[in-house]
């Protein structure tokens, strides 16, 4: 294919949109490798249906610049981003923002914008944080919206792939969430054996509210924010598998309390650590001439025991 083919297919020629059903377009065809941070961008732009506004974009860096090696990553933390340029990557793609906001240094207001001695502390650094990237010619990438749109290694089937679920468990499923079928089983049990799974992201344990006898023949799993009980109550699982960044203890905690409906609540970073794997590996295997390399996190905290 002629990069004038993929720059209109990806969308990337002038005036051109992105693709509704990238997996239709590229499935039987080979695609050019994307030669600069951009042309990477907008490709896994056109893995899922185009949602606008979109925080999925070339975020610091030269937009322009040639790809030498690729990193992944579930969140640029400073530290992973020196552990990209040690590696020899000058691109690396993140699902989490890089300075501290969902839309970067696009929020005006909202978040630590809010609070004028928050805003200072958080904005200076920023700037050191985004003025070494620039010294050291990287380029990082946000890929969010897209891959938790991915209905096959996205982030919620990545999640559900790790828990032992695949496609034919499905009982329901929309965009970010599905309803897995199992058991009969104790949610205590079962809350167990999550635990068990997950202690290679570095969670060595889970939180847990509700019955733990109550026999569940079903879960709810969904992605990052998208796992709200209460946005999903229409789904109608035996037991809720929620992240923490989308957990209320005094609400999803009282009345899962009060009622017994099981809710087992895990990370956001080990929730969604799987997706970047997957990420990282249908990269590989589209485009087997690009140096990419994954960057583990798992679980986000570092868990202090006595």
């Amino acid at each position: 294919m002629k990069r004038t083919e993929f720059l209109k297919l990806t969308g990337l020629a002038v005036g051109a949109s992105f693709v509704t059903n990238p997996f239709d377009l590229f499935a039987n065809q080979a695609v050019e490798v994307p030669a600069t941070a951009l042309e990477l961008s907008r490709y896994m732009l056109s893995m899922a249906p185009e949602r606008n506004p979109t925080v999925d974009r070339v975020i610091v860096g030269d937009p322009d610049a040639p790809i030498k090696k690729v990193a992944t990553c579930w969140t640029p933390y400073w530290d992973t981003l020196r552990k990209a340029k040690d590696a020899g990557a000058n691109v690396v793609v993140t699902h989490e923002p890089t300075f501290f906001t969902h839309w970067d240094m696009d929020e005006k207001q909202g978040d630590y914008h809010r609070f004028p001695a928050a805003q200072k502390q958080y904005m200076e650094w920023a700037e050191k944080k985004k003025a070494w990237i620039l010294e050291n010619d990287l380029v990082v990438i946000r890929n969010h919206d897209s891959i938790d749109q991915i209905m096959d290694f996205g982030m919620s089937a990545a999640l559900g792939k790790v828990l032992g679920f695949g496609p034919g468990d499905i009982l329901r499923q929309e965009k970010y969430y599905t309803v897995y079928k199992m058991g009969p089983i104790k949610a205590g049990v079962f809350a167990k054996k999550i635990s068990k799974t997950l202690a290679e992201f570095g969670q060595p344990g889970v939180g847990f509210y509700g019955d733990e006898n109550r026999l569940i023949q079903s879960i709810g799993v969904g992605t990052g924010n998208a796992s709200d009980p209460m946005q999903f109550a229409h789904m109608d699982p035996d037991m809720y598998l929620v992240i923490n960044d989308a957990f209320r203890t005094w609400s999803h905690g009282e009345f899962a309390t009060d009622s017994g409906k099981p809710m087992v609540i895990i990370d956001h970073g080990t929730s969604e650590e799987h997706g970047m794997r997957l990420l990282q590996q249908h990269l590989r295997t589209k485009f087997p001439e690009m140096d990419i390399v994954h960057l583990e996190q798992g679980c986000s905290y570092k868990w202090i025991v006595p």
